[in-house]
């Protein structure tokens, strides 16, 4: 069992774990990256840095990040007045491409 103190500095409480008990290994997380702080200097360097123990919740990443798609694309070259583009033309959209954006 870890002892604890608390100590209290201009009104705000402190706790203060004793340095008695070993420490173990663990993941920390910041800055999108994980990493295993190994030593306590190295858990206090990243706890300076502002990482922490949460792990962050998961963000896929879409390979069309920054992209309007193929629809926006399609409406785009209407607007200008260009013509739609024919089965085997370059810049067809494929059937894959169609169904992924329905």
């Amino acid at each position: 069992m870890k002892e604890v103190k608390q100590r209290v500095d201009a009104g705000n409480v402190k706790t203060i774990i004793m340095a008695d008990k070993k420490f173990e290994p663990h993941m920390m997380y910041g800055d999108g990256e994980a990493k295993k702080a190994e030593t306590n200097q190295e858990h206090l360097k990243l706890k300076k840095m502002g990482w922490g123990h949460k792990k962050p919740p998961f963000k896929m990443n879409s390979p069309l990040k920054g992209k309007k798609g193929l629809w926006a694309n399609i409406h785009a070259k209407r607007k200008r007045g260009g013509t739609p583009n024919k089965p085997g033309d370059k810049g067809y959209p494929t059937d894959k491409a169609i169904r992924d954006s329905q």
